[in-house]
C-alpha cells in the first residue's frame, strides 16, 4: 500500500499545507513579523501595566483635595464665628466713651499772683487768691514769737498784688506775700502775737486760684 492510500495521508497533507502557508506569511510580513506576537496579545484590552498605579495616584489626589477643602471650610467657619463673637462682646460692653483729649500745655514762664481778697466769718479767716494757672504743691507750717502761719507754694512766681496787707479788726492782723526763686511765700500774722492756733489752715485749689482758710485761734 502506497503512502497516498494510507490513513495518515490527509494529516500529512494538512501539515505540509500549513507549513507552506506559514512560510509564505512570514516571507510576506518581512520586518514587521516581529510585531505579530503583540497583535495576538490581549494586554491592549486591559491597558498598559502602569494603569493601576495611575488610578491609585488619582484617587490619592482626590482624597487630598477633599481634605484640603474640608480644612478650608472649617477654618472659614471658625473665622466667621470669631468675628461674630467679637461683635457680641462689643455690643454687650455698650458704647465706649470717647478718649480723653490732652489738655493744653501749661503757660511758659513763672506763674502770676494777680489779686487777693480777705474776709472773716464764724468759720475763720478766709483769703482768696487769683492766679493765671493752678497752684503747685504747698508746704504749711506754724511759727511762734510772733504767732503766724506760713504757706509756701512751689514753683517760680511773680506777685502783681499788694505785698503787705494790714487788716485791722481781724484775728489775722497782717498778710505778707513774698516771691522766692523756687516758691511763693504767704505769711498770715495773728493780731495777738501769743495766740495759739485752733487748727491748721486748709488750702483749696481752683483752675485760676486758690483759697486759704485759717480756723479761729483757741
Amino acid at each position: 500500500m502506497s503512502l497516498l492510500h494510507s490513513r495518515r495521508a490527509p494529516w500529512a497533507l494538512l501539515i505540509a499545507f500549513l507549513a507552506a502557508a506559514a512560510c509564505l506569511f512570514v516571507l510576506a510580513a518581512g520586518r514587521e513579523a516581529g510585531l505579530l506576537p503583540g497583535a495576538f496579545s490581549l494586554s491592549h484590552l486591559f491597558g498598559s501595566g502602569g494603569a493601576p498605579g495611575e488610578v491609585r495616584g488619582t484617587v490619592k489626589r482626590l482624597e487630598q483635595a477633599a481634605v484640603r477643602l474640608e480644612r478650608e471650610a472649617v477654618g472659614g467657619a471658625g473665622r466667621v464665628l470669631e468675628g461674630a463673637g467679637r461683635k457680641l462682646e462689643e455690643l454687650a460692653a455698650g458704647p465706649q466713651p470717647p478718649a480723653a483729649q490732652p489738655g493744653p500745655p501749661p503757660p511758659a514762664g513763672p506763674a502770676s499772683l494777680l489779686s487777693h481778697r480777705f474776709s472773716e466769718s464764724a468759720d475763720g479767716f478766709r483769703a482768696v487768691f487769683t492766679t493765671d494757672r493752678p497752684a503747685g504743691d504747698e508746704s504749711i507750717f506754724f511759727m511762734r514769737a510772733p504767732a503766724r502761719w506760713v504757706v509756701d507754694l512751689k514753683g517760680e512766681w511773680r506777685n502783681a498784688s499788694r505785698r503787705v496787707n494790714e487788716l485791722p479788726d481781724n484775728f489775722i492782723g497782717r498778710v505778707v506775700i513774698g516771691t522766692h526763686g523756687s516758691f511763693l511765700r504767704i505769711v498770715f500774722h495773728y493780731a495777738d502775737g501769743q495766740a495759739e492756733p485752733g487748727g491748721a489752715p486748709r488750702l483749696a485749689r481752683e483752675a485760676n486760684g486758690f483759697t486759704v482758710t485759717i480756723p479761729r485761734p483757741r
